[in-house]
């Protein structure tokens, strides 16, 4: 039956929507000597996108890109937020740091709500 099939699928793609998880995620050029801090609901296809869009943008600058570490932000205005936080800092240290200490990424992550 067409109809409650349709219905249910759309059903399973609010369901979806609801409990889908973003990541913050750094990128490192090794070439360059680059960070990249994004956000995405799946960071290695983001990564390829990076590293092969057309597009003349900063992560086509300074190929190719490594995904250094990713974890959950929560929503998309959290790993917005987050994201944002970041790329605040202007520190290469504070990357480090998040890149290398989990217990410090919670402790921001948990801080910023």
């Amino acid at each position: 039956v067409p109809g409650i099939l349709e219905g249910e699928q759309g059903r399973l793609k609010s369901l979806l929507f609801v409990f889908s998880m973003f990541y913050c995620y750094i990128l490192f050029s090794e070439a360059y000597d680059k960070y990249y801090i994004g956000y995405s609901e799946w960071p290695e296809r983001r990564l390829i996108q990076h590293n092969s869009s057309p597009h003349n943008s900063f992560t086509a600058k300074y190929r190719p890109w490594k995904l250094l570490v990713a974890f959950p932000a929560g929503t998309r205005s959290q790993a917005m937020k987050l994201e944002k936080f970041i790329k605040q800092q202007k520190s290469r240290k504070f990357l480090l740091r998040m890149i290398h200490d989990q217990s410090y990424r919670k402790e921001i992550i948990d801080s910023l709500g």
